[in-house]
């Protein structure tokens, strides 16, 4: 009778750090499937802190690859990292994770079973009763939405890369004007370019660059020029790497900030005029800004 009470401790004991394994496995096959929402590796060491140690060095290569393929700077060590734990017989397996938008993460947290422990006892002591195991509540993972500073670091961060590139391919166009401006020189008869003052800007093309003037940013602006087009009233616009010629062309001069904000418009010809201010300028001058061409 004592050995079958025992053997019935042993078998809920068992039962319930199965339940809990299983309950483990439940929240890491969750994770994986949400792949686009978390960072997430893991290992398998005879030591528990090799394994987490193992699990979170290969977590952060993960992070640091995801940076590299799509050009984010994420933190590792700004994410909150959390970790479960399971046995896969005598060794311990550690899956550490991450939420990708560095939002809190609530942690599974699951308490190994405690192992029975036989006793020997006097044969004339009464069988002991089996005591309730407590068992450990499994937390949900909490999918809050990321704090909106982490999100708003990491939409400047695109900005910012986005940005790069295109002072990148802006540089690169100046370069190449520059060589064509060089070689322009030694033609024999150099293609006249026309220049326009502010006193030259008919009543028609005034009340245009009065509406792009009004733009609060890069987003007004892009609207008013589709509108425009498709009203007929302005005929092309595009970016600076495919401007057909500098001197025949509108500019529209956007700050480099996170608003992307209007700073002025430049008149036709070499000799540019501040359509802003009515003062005489010079498109160099605006090197490192967001310049859009446009043609009336």
């Amino acid at each position: 009778m004592k050995n079958l009470i025992l053997l019935l401790v042993a078998s809920v004991l068992c039962f319930t750090g199965y339940a809990q394994t299983s309950d483990v496995k439940d929240s890491i096959n969750k994770i994986k499937r949400d792949s686009k929402t978390y960072f997430y590796a893991e290992s398998t060491s005879a030591s528990e802190a090799e394994a987490k140690d193992a699990a979170t060095v290969m977590l952060q290569s993960i992070v640091s690859d995801h940076n590299k393929q799509s050009g984010s700077s994420i933190d590792f060590n700004a994410l909150d990292v959390q970790y479960l734990q399971m046995m896969r017989g005598e060794y311990y397996r550690v899956f550490a994770y991450a939420r990708k938008d560095g939002g809190k993460t609530v942690a599974v947290k699951v308490t190994e079973a405690p192992q029975p422990k036989l006793a020997q006892e006097p044969a004339s002591t009464p069988a002991p009763t089996p005591t309730t195991t407590k068992q450990k509540t499994t937390e949900v993972i909490d999918n809050k939405p990321a704090v909106k500073n982490d999100e708003l670091q990491q939409e400047l961060a695109e900005k910012d890369r986005q940005l790069k590139e295109l002072q990148d391919k802006l540089d690169a166009q100046r370069r190449e004007n520059e060589r064509l401006a060089q070689m322009s020189k030694h033609q024999d008869t150099p293609e006249p370019t026309p220049t326009t003052h502010v006193s030259d800007i008919n009543q028609s093309h005034q009340g245009i660059i009065d509406i792009l003037l009004q733009c609060a940013n890069l987003n007004e602006v892009s609207a008013k020029l589709s509108r425009l087009r498709n009203e007929y009233r302005v005929k092309k616009y595009g970016t600076y790497d495919d401007c057909p010629n500098i001197a025949s062309c509108y500019w529209i001069v956007l700050n480099r900030d996170s608003e992307m904000s209007m700073n002025t418009i430049l008149s036709t010809g070499n000799d540019k005029t501040n359509l802003k201010t009515s003062q005489y300028d010079s498109l160099s001058k605006y090197t490192g800004h967001i310049l859009i061409w446009f043609r009336l």
